[in-house]
């Protein structure tokens, strides 16, 4: 499918402003949903117990956008070490969560990051605005002014969400395997365990990544030309 034109809602000359309303007993429970860091990491990296269950959970609220309000949209927290902040969450918008067919300026969902390390607000923006310039693959990325029943949570950034969408329009095909490393690394071990499928989750193949690793486990006399055999060495 071609891939939706997201230009207007990422202009870099926008702030978007949003405005939540969620049921305070549902927004002190989303606000404070994380992964553990002892199950994920054990004793040390290798010996995790892996991700475990998905604790972040989507809960009803209405959001207006610029003016346009919409009902029944489903939010709930993100993050890990970073952005983890009870008090001003990063916050993932889903807007077809609950009905179907709905859509903001051709976008289902977004993505608002506290940018909670960067006292700035701006340089998840600016990297991403220089990895595009550079000709590397990389999110739109624009500001967003974040209200949560009435409760100001200052600048966020608007960050486009790496999913189907995404992947059409930097790639011209979206069918691909999507994979997302949370602490992991591609090698042999234990620590591919924290590796996801994004996309085509229930099909049970691995078998691109897999053969990522073997060749990253190669010997180093045939290292280099199995990797070039699958991997676009220029632009990695």
């Amino acid at each position: 499918d071609a891939s939706p034109d997201l230009t207007a809602l990422y202009a870099k000359d926008r702030v978007l402003d949003v405005e939540l309303n969620i049921a305070e007993d549902d927004w002190n429970q989303l606000r404070f949903e994380r992964r553990s860091m002892t199950d994920i990491f054990g004793t040390y990296c290798e010996q995790g117990l892996g991700l475990g269950p998905r604790p972040y959970n989507y809960y009803p609220a209405d959001v207006t956008l610029d003016g346009t309000r919409i009902d029944t949209i489903g939010l709930r927290t993100k993050g890990l070490l970073g952005s983890i902040n009870p008090a001003r969450p990063s916050l993932k918008v889903k807007l077809q969560e609950y009905e179907g067919d709905i859509y903001y300026e051709n976008a289902q969902r977004l993505t608002l990051n506290n940018s909670n390390q960067d006292n700035s607000r701006m340089r998840t923006c600016l990297a991403y605005y220089l990895f595009d310039a550079a000709g590397v693959p990389a999110s739109q990325c624009n500001f967003a002014h974040v209200k949560v029943n009435g409760r100001d949570m200052g600048v966020y950034a608007n960050v486009e969400p790496i999913k189907k969408p995404m992947l059409a329009r930097l790639f011209g095909d979206d069918s691909g395997n999507l994979y997302e490393g949370t602490a992991a690394d591609i090698r042999a071990g234990g620590f591919m365990g924290r590796i996801e499928k994004k996309t085509n989750e229930d099909e049970n193949d691995w078998s691109d990544i897999h053969q990522l690793r073997d060749a990253i486990e190669a010997p180093d006399t045939s290292f280099r030309s199995e990797l070039e055999a699958i991997l676009d060495l220029d632009a990695f």
